[in-house]
């Protein structure tokens, strides 16, 4: 009987020993993955076709969702076609080009991994019009915070590092992500308000959009002098208006 206790304690420690390491495994992984959970960059609908009714309105950047995007070295990038049309990307850095993906049919991606800083070059293979860059490099700032209202998160990522002892002479470009507090999966469908305020209180930038796939980006000359925060808030989901909700984040 007692060999038998044993045997049964042994055999229970060891499920408890196991369940601890798979639950904490997991906790590591959703920490580390949580800033960089975003990664996907979406073929929008009408970007086979220049003229397409509405493509006018976007033609510097809306033929992905973010054209200018912001990864630290040895990430993955998606890219997700949800256009109707076929498409093909290749990803160069200079004149080689590194990658190139199958044709990817509606609802169907590419990924490619970035294991050197740099800036690369990711562009349509039959439609010239479509192409952006990804900037590599792992002295990004990255910060997540969670909004108190919508169950929703905000990553907001930026570079170069904003500092009134850096002179900064090219635009600071933010990448924003919208995270389901939930799954941290991208939140789609989000009215947002993006603004960068100074020190003076002074709203010196205001971008107004909807996000249709959780990835936006902006693009802001500022003041080395003077020292900022930034923005967003949210007051629509889906299409529905929500109880507006906001975060701050200091950027210097």
């Amino acid at each position: 009987m007692n060999k038998l206790l044993k045997i049964e304690f042994k055999i229970l420690r060891f499920f408890l020993v196991c369940s601890f390491i798979v639950i904490c495994s997991l906790q590591i992984l959703l920490t580390c993955d949580k800033s960089w959970a975003h990664n996907i960059i979406t073929i929008i609908p009408g970007s086979a076709d220049f003229n397409a009714p509405g493509n006018e309105l976007y033609k510097v950047s809306r033929f992905f969702d973010a054209d200018y995007f912001l990864i630290p070295v040895n990430q993955t990038v998606t890219w997700f076609n949800s256009d109707g049309s076929n498409h093909q990307l290749k990803i160069s850095h200079g004149s080689t080009v590194l990658a190139e993906s199958k044709v990817m049919k509606p609802n169907e991606s590419f990924s490619y991994r970035f294991d050197r800083d740099g800036l690369y070059n990711f562009s349509s293979s039959q439609f010239k019009w479509m192409k952006g860059n990804v900037l590599v490099a792992d002295n990004l700032s990255s910060k997540t915070l969670e909004g108190k209202k919508n169950q929703v998160a905000v990553n907001l990522t930026w570079f170069p590092e904003i500092s009134y002892k850096t002179k900064i002479k090219e635009p600071t470009h933010f990448i924003m992500a919208f995270l389901e507090n939930s799954t941290n999966k991208n939140k789609e469908h989000v009215d947002y308000n993006f603004l960068i305020i100074n020190s003076s209180n002074a709203t010196v930038y205001r971008q107004s959009l909807h996000s249709g796939w959780g990835i936006e980006q902006a693009s802001v000359m500022l003041n080395p002098d003077e020292k900022y925060k930034a923005v967003v808030e949210i007051d629509g989901i889906v299409f529905q208006p929500v109880k507006p909700d906001r975060v701050l984040f200091e950027l210097y």
